[in-house]
């Protein structure tokens, strides 16, 4: 699996163990916490007896967190590309209370009647 970090990007805290788990637990340095420098995401790992192990296995987790954000950007961007693409700018708008139509691509205003029998002086 590829990391999505450089372990410039990445800060290892390491820490002893609480709970059950008796001398060994209380003595040995085996909870990892990583934090992604560039994001400040963290995640804390203690898993197993091994620090090395409970390493990667918080770079893994690091790395499904940092897919899962990149994921949420990508499908972010592409619908505001759709709405940008569906709602862009409006060109006309027929206003009944006012009896006038707008043309927002020149800024011009005619009387509604007048587009709806076919003088279409609005668009020019």
């Amino acid at each position: 699996m590829e990391l999505l970090f450089k372990d410039s990007e990445i800060k290892i805290i390491v820490t002893k163990g609480s709970g059950p788990g008796g001398q060994h637990r209380n003595k040995t340095e085996t909870d990892i916490t990583i934090r992604h420098l560039p994001t400040g995401i963290e995640t804390k790992n203690c898993e197993t007896r091994s620090k090395i192990r409970n390493i990667e296995l918080a770079k893994k987790q690091l790395n499904q967190k940092l897919i899962a954000i990149a994921t949420i950007q990508s499908h972010n961007d592409l619908n505001s590309k759709r709405q940008d693409a569906v709602f862009s700018k409006r060109i006309r708008t027929y206003n009944f209370k006012r009896k006038e139509v707008i043309n927002h691509l020149n800024g011009k205003k005619a009387p509604l009647q007048d587009v709806l029998n076919g003088k279409l002086e609005l668009i020019q």
